[in-house]
């Protein structure tokens, strides 16, 4: 209903000629949360997967390069105001992408606000596919902190949490609600997706670029901390958002080259 409520606002603002970069920036609002509700739905529904949850392959991989999840956290722990510096880090993915929306949509950067929208649909999509046939929770489900280590790292993503996703892998959901969803993907990290198009896109946006570059680069230990994630899937949302970025980039190629025919051919006839 929100998402709704705001894109006939913006197609509102459309009719009217009232002011066409307001427009765009509400319908682009409007269908990225009708989108983000309608793809975490999706997710659910591919559960339950059969060959469940594999997080010893992605602990060795983390071992090879040597990486200890464990470790780790308790050195971040360590460190006076890290804990709640990583976590106000982890929680800005959604606003920044916000952010972007409104800065490419008021400032009339249509082109850039389709590519952006287009991007994070087929990053998003892609993320829930490779995750649906190689299945992966994160370092938080193969790992068991100590209670004391635990307690003190106060992990949004911790072990309680990672075992309730694998137990929807192997069983499936019984019943679906905006209040009990929980971010399913281990492998690729969306949340290294929507950070590398929020600094991507804000390139070329001096203001905003080099504040959301620190955050984000900030942002992956705050993923492989509060997030419990495994190293690759860093390196798998960085290759997702790649790969998604240029297939966006050829479609609206050939998009623009299309119409471009049609308007000589309307021109001809």
């Amino acid at each position: 209903m929100v998402g709704l409520a705001i894109t006939g606002i913006g197609v509102a603002y459309r009719t009217s000629r009232r002011d066409g970069k307001i427009a765009l920036m509400l319908i682009a609002t409007g269908l990225f949360v009708e989108f983000t509700l309608v793809a975490s739905t999706f997710n659910y529904l591919l559960l339950p997967l059969p060959w469940g949850a594999n997080e010893a392959w992605f602990a060795q991989m983390d071992e090879w390069i040597g990486f200890h999840w464990p470790s780790y956290v308790a050195w971040i722990v360590s460190i006076p105001y890290a804990r709640n510096l990583l976590l106000a880090i982890y929680v800005s993915s959604l606003p920044q992408l916000v952010a972007m929306i409104l800065t490419l949509g008021i400032g009339g950067h249509a082109r850039s606000l389709h590519l952006f929208l287009l991007t994070g649909v087929f990053g998003s999509l892609m993320s829930i596919a490779i995750w649906s046939v190689v299945p992966s929770v994160g370092a938080a489900a193969h790992y068991i902190l100590p209670e004391e280590l635990s307690k003190a790292a106060a992990l949004l993503v911790d072990n309680s949490y990672a075992l309730k996703v694998t137990d929807l892998i192997a069983e499936g959901a019984f019943y679906i609600s905006p209040r009990e969803a929980l971010g399913l993907i281990g492998f690729p990290s969306f949340h290294m997706v929507m950070a590398c198009m929020a600094v991507w896109f804000s390139y070329g946006h001096r203001w905003l670029f080099l504040p959301l570059l620190l955050i984000n680069l900030l942002m992956i230990p705050a993923i492989l901390f509060h997030g419990g994630h495994h190293v690759m899937d860093v390196i798998g949302g960085v290759v997702v958002f790649g790969l998604c970025l240029a297939a966006s980039i050829h479609i609206l190629r050939y998009a623009d080259h299309s119409s471009h025919s049609c308007d000589i051919t309307s021109a001809h006839l």
